[in-house]
């Protein structure tokens, strides 16, 4: 939020007095207007277009929504809205003209921080209540819980868990197929984690309900549950009892937190063997820390081709004590050295190695120097051989080849 509000300054303000130097003074009536009052019109702009759906709008549109926001200045301010329009555009860099005769914000992420303030400002956590499972709405939404306008992230989480406890709150809802009142008990943690005031009894009640809810049940909840970061790692470390679907969304959350604590929670899921919940650990750690994965090494079975594109490393080998033979077969691991820890491995093939692999093996394996070979992509083995001396020719003694 912060780098948010800091660019709109940078943009409405200080970039506007630096355009200056290069295409001459700003018209005398925009010249005026302070920073706060630019701050209004953007906000008035950004409202409208999170109210009614619109990822931009008609010049007129924005004509009609910046003199509703000048006719609330002072009257000495008065200034016709195309002139703030056409100094927006070509001067702040807030806006932009992606064709012509409409208007866009040149990042989402700022008309929904602007359109937040805007909520926020005018009281209208009601309006957001109904519209907090649209995911359009949302991003606007915990703008405006953590805005510094004292009181309304309270009013807003009332409010959110009073519409989760009414009889209509709990029916079936679009949002990922959760249960309504769910989804909305669910947004209210959410938005008190964004929250820059919140009581100690909002606090409570939201923690309560995390503990109460504290696993997604589906993939669909993942992202809900990851933007609220470490908070929430606690509360999803691995459980063998749990049904699939359950593990599968915890990864995925786990995934998408891509903290040092979510990374070493990650770990407990390793010795997990439900097809559904490996596939998804396969895109969160290294699949040769997969106990399913390290077993298919050992009998020399071929590992499945969508785990060999994912490995990049063969450190997580070491565990597996009594490998005697190993064939990378089109694999690709940037670091082999980790094999020399295997007291047992006798013998290392590598087809179609990379120059980094073959490297890695001849300088970690000298006690293997003999039973180190490579295939390339012609079928043809490579030994390598060791340094020393040799005669090249034929011997003195072989009078014919003289």
């Amino acid at each position: 939020m912060e780098l948010c509000e800091d660019l709109c300054k940078i943009l409405l303000h200080q970039r506007e007095k630096e355009s200056q130097k290069d295409t001459g003074p700003i018209s005398p009536e925009y010249a005026r207007l302070s920073y706060p009052q630019k701050l209004a019109l953007v906000q008035e702009l950004a409202h409208y277009m999170v109210c009614n759906g619109q990822s931009s709008v008609t010049a007129d549109q924005a004509d009609h929504c910046l003199a509703l926001a000048l006719g609330r200045f002072p009257e000495s301010q008065q200034i016709a809205p195309q002139i703030v329009r056409q100094v927006f555009v070509e001067r702040s860099g807030l806006l932009r003209e992606p064709e012509p005769g409409r208007l866009d914000f040149i990042h989402n992420i700022l008309k929904e921080y602007l359109a937040g303030d805007r909520f926020a400002a005018r009281g209208d956590e009601g309006q957001l209540v109904e519209h907090a499972l649209d995911p359009a709405w949302q991003p606007s939404i915990l703008f405006a819980a953590g805005s510094p306008n004292p009181g309304f992230a309270d009013r807003l989480i009332d409010r959110l868990l009073a519409a989760a406890d009414a009889p209509l709150g709990r029916l079936r809802c679009l949002f990922g197929g959760t249960d309504g009142a769910r989804a909305t008990r669910l947004f209210a943690v959410l938005c008190g984690g964004h929250a820059l005031h919140l009581s100690a009894q909002n606090r409570h009640r939201l923690n309560s309900i995390l503990e109460s809810s504290n696993r997604p049940l589906s993939v669909s909840e993942s992202e809900s549950y990851a933007a609220l970061g470490d908070f929430v790692v606690p509360y999803l470390s691995y459980d063998p009892n749990l049904p699939a679907r359950t593990l599968v969304a915890c990864v995925r959350t786990l995934r998408l937190i891509g903290t040092e604590d979510s990374k070493a929670c990650l770990k407990g899921y390793c010795a997990e063997r439900r097809a559904t919940v490996v596939s998804e650990l396969r895109q969160a750690v290294d699949p040769l820390e997969l106990t399913v994965v390290q077993e298919q090494l050992l009998p020399i079975v071929e590992l499945d081709p969508e785990v060999k594109q994912q490995l990049e490393q063969a450190e997580p080998v070491h565990v597996l004590r009594g490998l005697r033979q190993l064939t990378l077969h089109e694999l690709h691991p940037t670091d082999l050295a980790a094999l020399n820890e295997l007291p047992e491995l006798q013998r290392i093939q590598v087809r179609t190695p990379s120059p980094t692999a073959i490297e890695s093996l001849l300088m970690s394996f000298d006690r293997l120097f003999g039973n180190v070979s490579c295939v390339n992509s012609l079928g043809m083995t490579l030994l390598p051989i060791p340094a020393g001396t040799f005669l090249m020719g034929s011997p003195a003694s072989d009078q014919q080849a003289a």
